[in-house]
């Protein structure tokens, strides 16, 4: 899909479009004014209408085709990624709870902890 093929066709033929635009030009000169220091258009009218569009264009189910396409790889990018960061945390979760149990182990058994310390540093001296 090019991107400039979304130029090549329009949802309204030219009459249809200067139609829609005409129902809005009083409150889009407004803005204009209001919001763009004074500019008289917020949109340019010389807009050039291509083909307009059909619903039975062979060429619109190969872009629907490719646009899923796309959507499902980038899902499945994001997903991949997701998961490699839920690893991660998972693996940091895991640390975490060790550590807990540790230290709980620790607070219930003060004497031992201590002990162990005074043990440790004793073996670093010789």
């Amino acid at each position: 899909m090019n991107p400039g093929d979304d130029k090549k066709y329009s949802m309204m033929s030219g009459q249809e479009l200067k139609e829609f635009m005409a129902e809005f030009e009083e409150g889009n000169r407004r803005i204009a004014l209001e919001f763009l220091n004074g500019e008289e258009k917020l949109f340019d009218d010389n807009y050039q209408v291509g083909e307009k569009w059909n619903p039975q264009n062979p060429g619109m189910i190969e872009d629907v085709i490719k646009l899923l396409g796309m959507t499902v790889v980038s899902f499945m990018e994001k997903n991949e990624e997701q998961e490699q960061k839920l690893s991660a945390a998972r693996k940091k979760n895991e640390e975490l709870e060790r550590q807990i149990t540790d230290l709980r182990h620790k607070l219930n058994h003060p004497f031992q902890t201590v002990g162990n310390r005074i043990k440790d540093s004793w073996n670093k001296e010789q």
